[in-house]
């Protein structure tokens, strides 16, 4: 009998090819716990078997040299986080200077391994993404290296989109600028809420008021797009906690929201 996921994935599938896209709005009647039925994982992956050690290599080696047939999107990982959030699963090494330095010279090696290969760059890249983790963790001087290094070896449309994925504790201008001198048109900051007692429990670190005067004031800077994430279903977040949050977000001089269902792991 095919598992619970499997059979959300195909009738997901069924739907999309009727062109049905009921599976894709919120059941009202109990939104936390069957808000999106035809969401089946936070991303695509984890129900897949894994490659590992020489057939890893192997495959990658022979994929390495296949000339990409259409334009590409890359996604640079940064695993470095200054605190760890409650709600997050995506924490990896807490951040340091020494590391971040390693990573960021070993990135940039691995650019440069790939730089000839056919799967790099045989086709413009359309969108880049810098994920995490908290990319804005790093220091000014290694985003800029990590950012000069992307334009040296990535094949990259002249209109690529480049975001840069992080949160408004420790974004200095600094940082800001580095992003923006380094090519970054978009910026993907992790509110989760403005909700001050949601956010003391969930260990973030800013005040609303703080965060919003941010938003304002990065939101100000040319040719760079500012999005944000809000999660719902936080412990004790009521409907008017919820419904305040896109009050707020609605009258920020921001470009886009994308909300989150709150997922709970053992």
């Amino acid at each position: 009998m095919p598992s619970f996921e499997t059979g959300v994935r195909l009738l997901k599938n069924i739907l999309i090819k009727k062109r049905s896209y009921s599976a894709f709005f919120a059941d009202e009647t109990d939104a936390l716990h069957k808000a999106f039925p035809a969401k089946a994982t936070v991303h695509a992956g984890p129900f897949g078997i894994p490659m590992l050690w020489n057939s890893a290599r192997n495959f990658l080696e022979k994929k390495s040299f296949e000339p990409r047939q259409t334009d590409g999107i890359a996604y640079v990982h940064i695993p470095f986080c200054e605190s760890r959030c409650l709600f997050c699963m995506f924490y990896q090494n807490p951040y340091a200077s020494e590391a971040a330095d390693a990573y960021t010279n070993t990135l940039i090696k691995e650019f440069e391994l790939w730089n000839q290969r056919a799967a790099q760059n045989s086709a413009p890249i359309k969108a880049l993404y810098f994920g995490g983790g908290t990319p804005t963790a790093f220091e000014p001087h290694n985003i800029k290296k990590i950012l000069d290094a992307v334009r040296t070896n990535l094949p990259l449309a002249e209109d690529c989109e480049i975001t840069f994925e992080g949160r408004l504790h420790g974004l200095t201008d600094e940082k800001l600028s580095a992003c923006v001198e380094g090519g970054v048109n978009r910026l993907s900051i992790g509110v989760q809420t403005f909700n001050a007692d949601i956010r003391k429990e969930m260990q973030r670190l800013d005040s609303p008021e703080y965060i919003i005067r941010r938003l304002e004031k990065i939101s100000a800077i040319d040719n760079l797009a500012v999005v944000i994430d809000l999660l719902f279903g936080f412990p004790g977040q009521k409907g008017k906690a919820w419904t305040d949050d896109l009050k707020i977000a609605s009258e920020l001089p921001i470009d886009g929201v994308d909300c989150y269902q709150l997922n709970v792991f053992e």
